[in-house]
């Protein structure tokens, strides 16, 4: 997947974007557009609008003028360099080491207009709330004369210290501020962004770019459940959770990075095409990844894969399908695809020969009749076709669901009481006790 990205920048941000850039990956055409001025920015971006995949800005400013536009300058993907947090405190740090160190109280950065001590900011351990939530005020403009204003309110902020020599030393995301102290001779930082935040943001644009071209066409998600994980390893999860991402991010790798990965807090999710997800699954038969997450991390969780329309729709089938392997245990597997008709099929770990399809409102049919979940009726279903057979005991189903007796008595119950069973024998477990009886279940599924 190829990206081209147009960046707008001011002839100050090319000279750094150049060094960083001398090392860009294959996939990505990057183009140089310049501007002085907001409405030269404004005008550039209309005519290359329908040009490019995605688009790079220099700061808020721009980023911001750019989404006071209207519908496309609210629809084009985006991306500035957050402010950089950790470059701030760099520059901070070397200045105040330096021959002309300065008091704190005498250091002028952007926020300083809503906070009145630097020192009292920075015990407290609030410089990047305090820095974000300054760069977050810029959401609220929306016309280029509240932006335009607000620029120059941060000069003339700049500008009054400065004549009343109240301040010795600036830190500003504000290139124009830079410019307006000149004539001061007062050190004047601005502070770009460091590689990694300046990588970092490409590949969020690549990233969305890629989301968007599926939100167009037929779309694949993975969804790897953690939930049940979670309780298994109580203080251990975030490791496991560290380790998952390893093992992810190494598949990823494997397949040329063609996946787009987001680790939420419940779901860790892998994003695709449709003739992606094809291949690594061989058609839709096999889960590539459960065996590899039992043998490494000890995984007894869910892995669903889902297809559709678009983005959305696949997303919640692959969450659907995860959900039916839920307490599934790692005797029954636990990786389900659904499609764009919500047909599930339970897919092959390495282990069963076969693949078992089964209607998805046949499953909500039966599971309302007898009283039991759609995932508990998916479940049977897998021991079933792990057993080769349709007649199992309760004994098969604690073994293989990893309930008791009791429940597994229940569930087979149930299903006798509304003829999804019936009793065709008696089967003896060990050398004692009473046998034991043999179900024969009517349920319908396709190998």
């Amino acid at each position: 997947m190829n990206y081209k990205i147009a960046l707008l920048l001011k002839k100050h941000y090319r000279n750094f974007c150049e060094e960083k850039i001398k090392s860009k990956p294959e996939n990505m055409e990057l183009d140089y557009f310049l501007y002085d001025t907001l409405e030269e920015l404004l005008d550039i971006f209309r005519k290359i609008y329908h040009k490019y995949d995605g688009f790079y800005v220099s700061g808020l400013i721009p980023y911001q003028a750019i989404r006071t536009m209207g519908e496309e300058g609210c629809e084009a993907l985006i991306e500035v360099a957050n402010v950089d947090v950790a470059n701030t405190y760099r520059i901070l740090i070397q200045h105040l080491v330096g021959k002309n160190a300065v008091r704190l109280s005498r250091i002028g950065m952007d926020f300083l207009r809503f906070e009145s001590d630097l020192e009292e900011v920075i015990l407290q351990d609030r410089f990047a709330q305090v820095v974000h939530g300054y760069e977050g005020r810029w959401k609220n403009f929306k016309t280029i004369e509240e932006i335009e204003a607000e620029e120059e309110a941060v000069s003339a902020y700049y500008r009054k210290q400065c004549e009343n020599k109240e301040i010795d030393l600036i830190i500003t995301y504000f290139y124009s501020a830079c410019e307006q102290v000149k004539e001061f001779k007062i050190p004047c930082y601005y502070v770009y962004p460091g590689s990694h935040a300046f990588w970092q943001s490409m590949e969020n644009l690549k990233n969305n770019i890629a989301l968007r071209r599926m939100e167009q066409d037929k779309s694949a998600v993975i969804c790897i459940d953690k939930e049940e994980m979670r309780e298994e390893k109580k203080d251990k999860f975030s490791q496991f959770e560290i380790e998952l991402l390893n093992i992810v991010q190494d598949f990823n790798t494997r397949h040329f990075n063609q996946m787009i990965l987001k680790d939420g807090h419940h779901n860790l999710e892998l994003y695709m095409d449709f003739a992606e997800m094809e291949a690594i699954t061989r058609g839709f038969t096999e889960c590539p990844l459960y065996k590899i997450f039992v043998e490494k991390i000890d995984f007894s969780g869910s892995v669903g894969y889902g297809v559709g329309d678009n983005l959305y729709h696949a997303r919640i089938n692959a969450i659907n399908a995860s959900r039916y392997g839920r307490n599934g245990g790692k005797n029954t597997g636990g990786s389900f695809f659904m499609d764009e008709k919500g047909n599930l099929t339970v897919l092959k770990n390495g282990t069963a020969e076969k693949t078992v399809k089964i209607s998805e409102e046949y499953i909500r049919t039966i599971a309302n009749e007898v009283r039991l979940s759609a995932e508990t009726i998916v479940r049977i279903i897998g021991v079933m076709h792990s057993l080769n057979t349709d007649k199992i005991t309760s004994h098969d189903l604690v073994y293989g669901l990893n309930i008791s007796l009791r429940n597994a008595n229940k569930f087979l119950s149930n299903m006798e009481k509304y003829q999804y069973a019936k009793v065709v024998g008696y089967k003896r477990i060990g050398n004692k006790g009473r046998p034991v009886r043999v179900y024969q279940l009517k349920l319908k599924y396709d190998f």
